[in-house]
This record gives C-alpha cells, structure tokens and sequence, in this order.
C-alpha cells in the first residue's frame, strides 16, 4: 500500500465516521483503509461498520434504501472487502458470499467481549516475524498477506471466512453489548437482517414499503417475498427459454439432413439466447431481489451450472454450424464417410472445448474437481468395457475412411452381400442389395472382411463361349469367327452414334488396351468352341446389358443366315448286331 494512501486512510479515521463516509465517496477508488498491524485493521473495520449501521438507519423502513444509500453501501462494503482475506472463496460466488460474511462480522463482533483497540498490537508492536494474530478468547484471526502487491498488509484470515457460518450461528441469539458497533439498529433486525432486507436498483424503495409484513417474515434466512420474486424470475426465464424452442424448432427439421445450415443455425439461437439470458438473470437475484445467505448461494451456484453447461451446448451447436457448410461443399457427399468424419472431428473439437469450459467454470464455483474426476475414471472404464462393440465400429469407420476400399454409389460385394453404397456412417454401413433390401452392415465387419468393390472396375469383362456342331467345315467355323469379329468392329457402327444407332456404340469395347478376342479355342465332348472375350468400357452395368442383348441377337440371326449351327448337348445310341442275333446291350456316345 502506498505511502498516500496510508497517509490518507489515517487522516479519515481520525476525523470520524461523518469524514470516513464522505472519503469513501470523493476519493473513491483511491481510497484504502488503513490495515498495516493488527489494530489498523480492526479500527478501520469498526469505523467503516459503523458507517454502514449509519446508512441503514437513515431508511425510511427496514430494508429499503434509496438509490443514494445503496451507492453508500456499496462503496462502504467494498472497502470492509479489503480487509478480508477472499482467496479462498470462490470467484463467480465471492459478490454473493463476502458481504453476507462481513455484515456476520459485524453481528459477531457486537455481541461478544472484544479488547480495547489501544491493547491489541501496533505496526511497532508486533514482533519480528509475527505473521498471524488471533482475537483473544476467540477464533477470529488476523493474518499478514506474504506476496503480492498488497504484501505486509493485516487481513482477516481465510480460516474466520471459512468459519463465519459456525461462529455467527453460535452467538446468534446473544444480546449486543452496550457498547457495540453497530448494535440493534431497529426493532426489525440489526445489521446482517437489514442486509439480507434491501433490494437493488430495479426495485423501488416505493414498492418495497408496501410489501405485506407477512411476507416480510425470513424463512432460511430471507424474507419470503424474495423467494417468490426470485421464483417468478426462474418462472419467465423458463418462458422465454420454451418461447425462443417454439419458434427456432420447425416440424420438418426431424426430417431434414443434419447438414441442412438453416436448421443448424436456428438450433444455435436457443443457447446463445440462454447464454445472454442466464447472466442477466443471476444478476436480477443477485443485485435488485438480492437473496442471500445459504438460499443465494444455491441458486446461484445453480444458474451458473447451467450458464456452463449452455455454453457446453453452444459450442456443440457451432460444430454442427461449420460441419454443415463444410459438408455443404459439392467435393463432399453428404452421405459419405468424408461427411461423418467432419462432424466427428468438429463435435470432438467442440466436445473438449466444452470440458474446459465446465472444468473452469467449476473451479470459479469452488467445487472440488477430485470426486469428478474419480467417478469419471471408474464411469469411463465401465462405459469402455459397455461400449467397446461401438468403440470397435467407430474404429473401423476410421480405418474404412484411411483405406477407402469404396464410395457412397458403388456397387460392392461384402460377405456374400452384393448392393449398391448408400450411407458411410461412423457406426455402420447401408447397402442397397439388388433385391431392394437395405443392408445395415458394422463397419468392424466391413473393415475385417474382403470387399470386392464392383463400382471401381474399369471395364466390364465378358467371356462368351459360341459353342459349334461337329459337322461345320473349317470354313463355316472361320466365316462364324468373321461374323463375330465384325459384329465386334467399329465399322458395324457405319460412323454412327449411340443415338442413331439405338444402342451402345463398338467403341466401347475397342478402346484402351484389350480389344476384342476371337479364338477357336477347344474341341468339346459335344461341340467346337469358340472363345470371344471382349471389355464394356466404361463399366456402366446397364449399357453394357443392352450391347450385349444387341450382340446375341444379331449373332443368332447372321449365324443363321450363313447356316452356321449352333451346338447343343445331344446323345446319339447305336445298336450293333451279333452274328448270334441283335445285342441287347446299346452303345452310346454324345454327339
């Protein structure tokens, strides 16, 4: 603390309450009160208590202060604050906990025998080394800050913070001294009461007055007005937040793709809303109602949760957001695995930036990260061994996205299913098999099975055996060869299109390197053969069937034309007879 500031907080000390309070204002936020020993600390403390008894005393009515007043409150707690050790509370709860705590103070202090201010030690007083006082026959305790800006300075120790409650609830119901600091302000309560009492700004002194004294009686602690106020707070909150679902949350949305960016942002108004709308309210408690002790201290935490927890949601609903417009590029399917491994890694991103919010947002509550981060460890092992089928599928999805073995609109055969791809999820694969069915297939499977993607061959292949009667001439068997190799030529096609032609031109089987096979291949038990082997390029299934169906038709009718016969299995049996008479046993042979 700097020398001009001791040097004023001693000057408004000596000079009385009237001074002190008139300082607290005109050299705010300069203005310190002194707290260099022991006694400095304690007679800066009665003075500004006194000042804070004097203000509620100038109320029209217990509790209500005007506008002027309430700014002296505030002033006076905030430099009743410096002297106290806040460390320790936490930080979003420290406005709602330390002026309940220094009013209880002031009640402490008011009803039990405390020492002459001369008696207890001065800045020259106190030992070499002395870091800690207590107040004797008590356990209120003074300690000097270590580090810092403000070290060597005297402050009300972390320990008397901590044990407020307990100390305040042991001489509640004992009288005040004659001599106290503040004392029995009215018949109505004293100064913790007239705390708890007052309202904020957005709160009229006019309509408090006129509130009924039954409900002005304290249940927990507070007046049972302010319960009900609070309540129809969390009441139009909860109106507003069902009010703002109503008109973002359209029927047709559990119908849309959850690529579709209109729905995704208007999901993103609900908790942005909240996330305005939460602080607000707390503020509403907390300032103009002003509930306080233990009843504050719940709802309070309370709302906070659910303004961490809101932005948890929030930043999974900014994932969705930027998955659907990355998904919405034309490079990506939004069926695809490319589309699930989007939202997978922006929900992931969203997922740990939620848990940093809630692990800090619990800190600034003051709640003990230790019981959660051990039900985490045995609920994450049990949730590993229950999700492990699911874990394992999830693991597959990414190792189908590293290999990419298929797309979304290819045909594949896996075990023995053979469909076309419709979706790639991160659990599961759907296939379309060729009899209509859908086909739900877990990607582990897909990823430890063999998988003939029909969808990526190059061509179709057709192996075509024109089978020939034994009694074509080898001129017949090479006119067959011609027909076939001509029907198989781009000079069929006469120079013409698809579109003239009415079917799928030869240049879909004469293109690239494998052009079409014509051999005489093998003598069959039953008839000659002739092998031709050709490839449909492009591999479209369907125009490939209407070149082939064009090919065997007019195959039939040129073979016939030339009379070249085709070869059917047919047995012939020959019945040899013997000089004794006609055997009755036949030989046979194919034919």
């Amino acid at each position: 603390m700097s020398a001009f500031s001791q040097n004023l907080s001693k000057e408004n000390i000596s000079t009385g309450r009237g001074d002190l309070l008139q300082s607290a204002h005109s050299h705010a936020p300069i203005y310190v009160p002194e707290c260099s020993s022991p006694q400095a600390t304690i007679k800066s403390f009665n003075e500004l208590a006194k000042a804070v008894g004097d203000v509620f005393k100038g109320g029209d009515y217990y509790g209500d202060v005007d506008w002027t007043q309430e700014q002296q409150l505030i002033a006076l707690y905030g430099k009743m604050d410096y002297l106290m050790n806040t460390d320790s509370l936490a930080e979003d709860d420290r406005y709602a906990q330390i002026n309940i705590i220094i009013s209880q103070l002031v009640e402490i202090l008011d009803r039990i025998e405390t020492p002459e201010i001369e008696s207890i030690p001065s800045a020259h007083e106190l030992p070499e080394g002395v870091e800690y006082w207590q107040l004797p026959r008590t356990e209120i305790s003074l300690e000097q800050l270590q580090e810092g800006p403000r070290k060597g300075d005297w402050v009300f120790s972390k320990h008397t913070m901590h044990q407020m409650d307990d100390l305040y609830a042991r001489v509640e119901t004992l009288p005040y001294r004659t001599d106290a600091i503040v004392g029995d302000i009215n018949v109505d309560g004293g100064l913790l009461d007239n705390y708890i009492a007052f309202t904020g700004p957005l709160i009229p002194v006019d309509f408090t007055k006129k509130i009924p004294r039954v409900l002005r009686v304290k249940l927990f602690g507070d007046p049972i007005w302010k319960y009900l106020a609070t309540l129809i707070t969390l009441m139009f909150l909860g109106a507003i937040y069902w009010l703002v679902r109503f008109l973002t949350r359209f029927r047709q949305d559990k119908y849309d793709s959850p690529n579709h960016i209109g729905m995704q942002f208007r999901r993103l108004t609900l908790p942005l809303f909240m996330m305005l709308l939460l602080p607000l309210t707390i503020n509403l408690i907390t300032v103009d109602i002003r509930l306080r002790i233990l009843p504050l201290a719940i709802t309070d935490d309370i709302l906070w949760l659910a303004f961490y927890f809101t932005a948890f949601w929030l930043s999974v609903c900014v994932a969705n957001v930027i998955s659907a417009i990355i998904i919405a590029s034309p490079k990506i399917s939004p069926f695809g695995l490319d589309a699930s491994l989007v939202r997978l890694s922006c929900r992931l991103v969203a997922y740990l930036v939620g848990v940093w919010i809630l692990v800090e947002g619990m800190q600034r509550l003051g709640l003990s990260l230790v019981p959660l981060i051990a039900g985490v460890s045995v609920g994450g092992l049990a949730f590993a061994l229950a999700a492990r089928p699911t874990l394992g599928n999830i693991l597959g999805g990414v190792l189908i996205f590293a290999d990419r073995p298929f797309k979304v609109g290819e045909r594949v055969v896996i075990n023995k299913h053979d469909g076309v791809v419709e979706e790639i999820g991160l659990r599961s694969t759907r296939i379309r098999t060729l009899d209509g069915h859908l086909l739900t297939v877990p990607n582990e499977e897909v990823s430890s099975s063999y998988v003939e993607n029909i969808g990526q061959r190059p061509h179709v292949k057709r192996l075509l055996n024109v089978t020939l009667t034994y009694d074509t001439s080898p001129e017949k068997i090479k006119e067959a060869m011609d027909i076939i190799k001509q029907l198989l030529s781009e000079d069929e096609d006469g120079g013409k299109t698809a579109e003239d032609l009415g079917r799928p031109s030869n240049r879909h089987v004469n293109s690239g390197d494998f052009p079409p096979r014509v051999y005489f291949n093998d003598l069959n038990a039953d008839s000659l053969n002739i092998m031709v082997i050709y490839w449909f390029t492009p591999a479209d299934y369907f125009d490939y069937l209407a070149h082939a169906t064009w090919f065997n038709l007019e195959l039939i009718g040129r073979f016939n034309a030339a009379g070249i016969d085709f070869a059917f299995p047919t047995q012939t049996i020959e019945l040899k007879q013997n000089e004794s008479g006609p055997s009755t046993q036949p030989n046979t042979s194919d034919a």
